[in-house]
């Protein structure tokens, strides 16, 4: 599969509570929303968005067409993914640090044969 090692870590939790998690790419922000809030047991519904410190960028779901505002339903993560290291997810209620530790590429299985 064709991804990106992360870890996720939920900020200002004690105990530390991280998950190690592969990220398919070429999926949406939106689809990344979703697959943290399996991860962490949240509420999808809940608004959220990603933040690139370096940038001072927000990717959220703005549920219009403003072409000022990057919207999470469309834009990929690829490119982000590649270029740093850390995104931050904020919902209503969460901060989760996203660690980008690597890019994965296809690579055969040994059960492929």
């Amino acid at each position: 599969m064709n991804g990106f090692e992360t870890t996720f870590i939920l900020e200002e939790v004690t105990p530390v509570t991280e998950r190690k998690v592969m990220i398919p790419s070429n999926i949406t922000f939106k689809k990344l929303h979703e697959i943290i809030s399996i991860v962490f047991n949240l509420n999808k519904n809940n608004r959220y968005s990603f933040n690139i410190n370096e940038l001072k960028l927000e990717i959220s779901d703005t549920g219009s067409l403003n072409r000022d505002i990057i919207d999470s339903r469309y834009e990929k993560i690829d490119k982000y993914f590649q270029a740093f290291d850390e995104i931050t997810y904020k919902n209503d209620f969460w901060e989760i640090a996203i660690i980008i530790i690597k890019s994965k590429s296809n690579r055969k299985s040994l059960y492929n044969k």
